[in-house]
């Protein structure tokens, strides 16, 4: 495993953070498994090699849980708020 620090906002974008973090609270998931996953995911989901729904369900495998339903609004709304 490799710990990534991003504190200049180079890797993963601040409002990401905050997206992540009030995500992982409303599923009940630990906010750094949910960084983790969504780094390995995020280059493939900002290129266009995975959709929306792949993204969520590769993600879902990656922390291995079931997300709500909706989670995609969710997660809109939330980086819509920020």
């Amino acid at each position: 495993d490799t710990i990534i620090f991003d504190l200049g906002g180079v890797v993963v974008k601040h409002d990401m953070l905050k997206v992540i973090r009030e995500v992982s609270k409303e599923c009940d998931l630990n906010p750094f498994v949910a960084i983790f996953a969504v780094l390995k995911l995020l280059p493939d989901y900002q290129t266009g090699k995975i959709s929306d729904t792949e993204f969520f369900k590769a993600f879902e495998k990656r922390v291995k849980r079931h997300l709500p339903d909706g989670i995609e609004k969710i997660c809109i709304d939330k980086y819509g708020s920020y």
